[in-house]
């Protein structure tokens, strides 16, 4: 009982810092005075210091971290309120990173004008889309995960999507970290998030022969 508590413990604390790490990475991207509030349109009407950004991307991951404790009661709201902090994450960074005097402009351009940036943002879409849901995604699905294992065994389909959950969110998590850094090509992002989608899905594959072996 008590490993299953400090395993569920330990996916929490993950989830909590991974905003955090992205910003450290994305200072030396960052201008010295940042958007840190906009109105309800995006318009920026607050700029300081990117410390202090970092402190409000700090309590929103920890607001994340208390949501992610209540998932299993109202799976929609979870859903909801955890996409809508984490694009308000996205767009505080990209405002830091991309001067711009609306949050929603500022973010679109810099969507719009790269063709790597839409590849890294959709796969961050999808990865994180699939780590919300993936235990209602059927065994033979030919979008998630759809192997001769999981499809024969529900046992070896309810553990492989429990154990696979958190390959997900790194998945999206690093997408959402290549999309923001400015100085890589569309080449290059192109190929690090496909290499990085792949990578998980062969260890979430791998995951599942390896608990097909143990049920026989």
């Amino acid at each position: 009982m008590n490993n299953r508590r400090s395993s569920i413990d330990l996916k929490k604390l993950i989830i909590t810092i991974s905003p955090i790490l992205i910003f450290i990475f994305l200072v030396p991207f960052m201008h010295t005075q940042v958007p840190y509030h906009s109105d309800l349109f995006g318009n920026v009407d607050g700029t300081g210091s990117k410390w202090i950004l970092f402190g409000i991307v700090s309590v929103l991951s920890f607001a994340i971290y208390y949501i992610y404790g209540k998932k299993n009661k109202q799976k929609v709201v979870y859903f909801l309120v955890l996409t809508m902090l984490t694009m308000l994450n996205i767009l505080l960074l990209t405002g830091a990173i991309f001067k711009s005097e609306n949050l929603f402009e500022g973010f679109y351009l810099y969507f719009s004008t790269s063709y790597g940036n839409q590849v890294t943002f959709l796969l961050f879409c999808v990865s994180l889309t699939m780590y919300l849901f993936v235990e209602r995604i059927p065994p033979n699905s030919i979008i998630g995960i759809r192997n001769s294992v999981t499809s024969k065994s529900e046992i070896a389909w309810k553990i492989v999507h429990s154990r696979s959950r958190m390959q997900f969110w790194f998945c999206a998590m690093t997408n959402l970290l290549i999309f923001l850094i400015p100085t890589l090509s569309d080449l290059a992002k192109l190929i690090i998030s496909f290499a990085i989608v792949i990578f998980c899905w062969i260890y979430i594959l791998n995951i599942s022969y390896s608990v097909s072996r143990k049920l026989e």
